[in-house]
């Protein structure tokens, strides 16, 4: 195995851990700020939904 080979393959694994943890990091954000917005939401509303049509 070459160095460049060997370098080429770090480099990938590199990138592509970053590439993963991002991905995952917008997620847990992305779910976070989107259970806040729908509680705050609820809790901002004073008549629940059920009793709209009563």
């Amino acid at each position: 195995m070459s160095i460049s080979t060997l370098l080429e393959t770090v480099a990938l694994a590199v990138v592509g851990g970053v590439g993963i943890y991002l991905l995952v990091a917008f997620a847990v954000g992305f779910l976070i700020e989107y259970r806040r917005r729908d509680r705050s939401r609820s809790e901002s509303d004073p008549r629940p939904e059920d009793d709209y049509w009563a």
